[in-house]
């Protein structure tokens, strides 16, 4: 008898877990310029992700997007020159925006100790993020899986291999969002 009350107990908790993960979709986001090889000797950038001290969260998805050549702000520069330039896009010439050269490799902390990718290689950006560098396109989030702990980390380390070269220093702007369900604190 006593067993049954712990069994019905464990799963009312299971059950409460599981409605609250429909119930909070929770997103991460982060946004960051990655720099040229023309116009700096180390075009890495790392983007790190902390999860919140309030509850736990576990990713099922990865996008992003990503805005080639682009000022350290983001927006678009049309006069660049680029390493890969886009094809056309229905009709509209968009030869000024590179379509690929940005890398990836990601960790499960700042210190590269629990590697989530190849630690030795990075991985092609297009392949993962989508809608990657298409313009004006949507789709759905990479199939990411992922559960973190309260104040737990996730590092994206991104490399620029494009040498294009412009009137301003070029980036490549990427753009992380990582959709999550939090759950209550509770519910360890």
């Amino acid at each position: 008898m006593l067993t049954v009350g712990f069994r019905d107990l464990r799963d009312s908790a299971n059950d409460l877990r599981n409605k609250q993960a429909v119930r909070r979709p929770y997103f991460l986001t982060a946004s960051i310029p990655v720099p040229n090889v023309a116009f700096n000797t180390n075009p890495i950038a790392r983007a790190t992700l902390v999860c919140d001290e309030d509850a736990d969260i576990y990713i099922f998805g990865l996008s992003g997007s990503v805005i080639a050549a682009a000022d350290i702000n983001g927006r678009r520069v049309a006069n660049a020159n680029t390493l890969w330039p886009m094809p056309l896009v229905g009709g509209i010439v968009t030869t000024p925006f590179a379509e690929r050269g940005l890398k990836m490799r990601i960790f499960a902390n700042s210190d590269k100790e629990d590697s989530l990718s190849d630690p030795q290689n990075f991985a092609d950006v297009k392949t993962i993020l989508q809608p990657g560098y298409a313009i004006g396109r949507m789709s759905r989030p990479f199939p990411f899986s992922r559960y973190l702990k309260r104040g737990d980390k996730l590092t994206f380390e991104f490399l620029n291999t494009d040498t294009g070269t412009g009137e301003v220093a070029l980036f490549h702007y990427v753009t992380l969002t990582l959709s999550c369900r939090k759950y209550e604190p509770f519910t360890r």
